[in-house]
This record gives C-alpha cells, structure tokens and sequence, in this order.
C-alpha cells in the first residue's frame, strides 16, 4: 500500500509523520531542527531523515511533502531566504530530495499547509476566505481564497513577521530593523525567560513582576496589531490563530483579541470577521497534505 510522508519544518522541531492511501495516520517522529541547521549538507540530511522514518513504519512511499518555514521561489523548490534555517539557503531541496529518494516531492510554505489543514478538517472549516497568523519560533502569515494560498508576484506573499513596528530599531534575524519578529516571537520569549530568570515555558503562567508583566502585554499587543493590520488588508471571512506560543498555558487570549477587535476598520471588518485559535496542533500538516492531495496538487 502507498503512502506519502509529510514534515512540518518548525524553526525548533522537524516532525515526520504520514498519510496512507490518502488520510492522515498520524506524526510519530521528532527531531531537533538544530540538527538540521549544522548539517554540512541539508538536503542529504532531509533524504536520510525520510529514509529512517519509512523504514521504521515500515512504509513503501510515493510522495513527500514539506511545510518549509522560509520564503521559497515561484516554483517552490529553493529557499530565497530562510532565517531560521540559514543552510537551506540555495540548497537544491526539491530536485536534490527527488533524487536521493526517487520519489515526487512537493514543498510549500509550512503556514499554508498549517492553515490549508485547519481550513480543511479543523477551525476554518467550511469557511471560504481565511487568513492565519502562526506564532512560535517566527510569526507566519498565509492568506487562503477559496482554499488557495495567496502567493503574490514571487511566491512567498504574507510575510506577517516581517512588517515594521514600533522604530525602536530593533534588528530582526532577517537582517532588516524593526520587523514584528524583532519584538515578539519565540526568540523574545526566549530572551525574556533569561533576562527574568524564568521558565520560558511557563513565562506568562510564573510571569510575577510588574516589568516582565508589561513586556508581556507589549508582546501580546504588537501581535494582536499585526493581525488586526492583515485582516483591514485582506477582510476575509475568518481570523485565524495558532502556533505553540498561543497553545502555551496562560497566554492571555481573551486580551489578545480584545486588543485585535478594538483595532479592527468599523464597520468593516470589525462585524465581518469571524475570529478562532487553531484546533489541530501539528496534525494540521497532515490534514494540509491531504488538501493538497485531492486539489490535485501533489
């Protein structure tokens, strides 16, 4: 029997996991993507990775699909950039991984495929136009028409995390100043919990001093701004938010689209947009890949 092998590529975890005869059956691996990151070669790496994974489930695969989290080209098969991910940079990855593995890979933007399996079996579904914010190691945006990624002129359109905010001057990993990952992302959270002596998991439920407080309502507040600016731009049907910074425990959702909504165009979209958080966690990739499947994409 087929299968295909799907990776949700996060800034801090590459997940394996797969779809047999065409339905998710769940992810099963985890590996650091600091690994990734120092290997001297990334996409042989990926190839060994998949190969490890197929012969542990003992799979007979036909297909690999990619949520990768950088801006790649039109034909989705380079990284342009790639922040987190410096050595993926040029990399060959879509011919490079057909060729270790002799087998039809796809890549697309990881907050697509994220929000392509929300809009498919989880919070946006049903929903015509939706847009999704992703918050955890970047901050990923991807606007869906219809169940179709928004891509603009090169490809790699909604780049959420990269719109300026405050003038502080803030440098961003991307080498620009300014930019919403500058100031509120997992790397801020990573510097708070050390500046504050904190678990960084824990920081919003342990947050227990009058500064660490205000820069978490700083840190809420630039994101709940940068949703409110997308859905003025785009006014789609349904808000969407998800990411393992909004799952973690206490972080203050009521305050967070509270600040979205009083930031919202009136009348429009202010009484039109629906707004969720996420519902399937990692398993949205495989429900994405299962989209992508039956649009005939793959």
């Amino acid at each position: 029997m087929s299968a295909a092998v799907v990776i949700d590529m996060g800034g801090t975890s590459l997940r394996l996991g797969h779809l047999f005869e065409g339905k998710p059956v769940g992810m099963f691996q985890t590996l650091p993507t600091s690994a990734l990151r120092q290997a001297s070669d990334p996409v042989a790496f990926l190839a060994e990775a998949v190969k490890a994974y197929t012969e542990a489930q003992n799979l007979r695969v036909e297909a690999l699909i990619i949520g990768v989290p950088f801006t790649p080209d039109r034909n989705l098969s380079t990284a342009l950039t790639s922040p987190n991910i410096r050595n993926l940079e040029g990399a060959p990855i879509k011919t490079g991984l057909e060729q270790h593995l002799g087998i039809k890979v796809m890549l697309e933007r990881d907050i697509n495929l994220l929000l392509l399996g929300e809009w498919y079996a989880g919070a946006a579904k049903g929903i015509k136009d939706v847009f999704g914010m992703f918050v955890g190691t970047g901050v990923g945006g991807s606007f869906l028409q219809a169940g179709s990624p928004f891509r603009g002129a090169s490809g790699g359109a909604v780049e959420l995390g990269h719109i300026p905010i405050r003038a502080e001057g803030k440098v961003c990993v991307c080498g620009n100043i300014d930019c919403l990952e500058a100031y509120a992302c997992g790397h801020t959270l990573v510097a708070l919990a050390e500046r504050y002596d904190t678990q960084v998991d824990q920081i919003f439920a342990l947050a227990d001093s009058a500064e660490l407080r205000q820069e978490l309502d700083a840190f809420v507040r630039d994101l709940a701004y940068a949703l409110a600016s997308a859905i003025n731009l785009f006014q789609p049907d349904l808000a969407l938010v998800g990411g393992g910074i909004p799952a973690m425990k206490a972080f203050p959702k009521e305050q967070f689209k509270s600040i979205f909504y009083e930031h919202l165009r009136k009348p429009v979209p202010e009484t039109t947009v629906a707004f969720t958080w996420a519902e399937l966690g990692s398993e949205a990739a495989l429900w994405g890949a299962v989209a992508l499947q039956e649009k005939g994409q793959l």
